[in-house]
């Protein structure tokens, strides 16, 4: 697509009469439209073995309905390391020539097969995680992190403690509480958790604070 500007399509491209009329030999194809000359290209890419069996054949049907049939030096899309070969099809009755294509295509960096691409080896049992997607939940750890970081500044009279089963930030007087006094307010507490058990919504505040 970077190199040739064609872009893929959902249209069909045969010669009128349709499926009876169609390329011999026809495997592995789609459809690519040129924006420049607005004009759309059919991809064939049969394996090496049908193509020339079938060569005849298709320049037979190439001759016939008038149509262009080439094929580039470069390997193809659909499975060039198992022996499939590209060949472009393009209707030439209107002046469209697949040259440009061809040119094009001899430019071209090699095929992306197994071969020439980066591999990754997991456990069978292992998900498989892209880089992008490490790198991206590695980007939304650490801006949590920064935004639930605790701000340096605080009442100067309290200090951060966190719970130890939830972990979530609280603030306690710095200075501890005399044991009387805890035992002041423990008596109110419980005095009160008491007189308010039929009113449910003051009874869990209280005990919250009480726990």
């Amino acid at each position: 697509m970077d190199i040739t500007g064609l872009r893929p399509s959902k249209a069909r491209v045969e010669p009128r009469g349709g499926y009876s009329a169609r390329l011999p030999g026809h495997d592995h194809g789609s459809v690519w439209f040129d924006p420049v000359a607005k004009h759309h290209v059919g991809a064939d890419e049969p394996y090496s073995g049908r193509a020339l069996s079938k060569m005849a054949e298709r320049d037979a049907w190439a001759r016939q309905h008038n149509w262009s049939l080439a094929k580039p030096d470069w390997a193809g899309m659909y499975f060039p390391e198992g022996g499939s070969k590209l060949f472009l099809y393009a209707d030439a009755s209107k002046g469209y020539s697949l040259d440009g294509l061809l040119k094009a295509l001899s430019k071209a960096s090699a095929a992306i097969v197994p071969e020439n691409c980066d591999r990754v080896a997991i456990e069978a049992h292992a998900p498989f995680v892209t880089p992008g997607d490490k790198a991206a939940a590695e980007a939304k750890r650490a801006k949590d992190v920064q935004r639930k970081a605790p701000s340096p500044r605080g009442p100067k009279t309290t200090v951060e403690y966190r719970l130890p089963l939830s972990g979530k930030p609280r603030r306690r007087p710095k200075t501890a509480m005399p044991v009387d006094a805890h035992a002041k307010i423990g008596l109110l507490l419980k005095g009160v958790l008491v007189d308010m058990r039929a009113r449910a919504g003051v009874y869990k505040r209280i005990d919250a604070v009480r726990s």
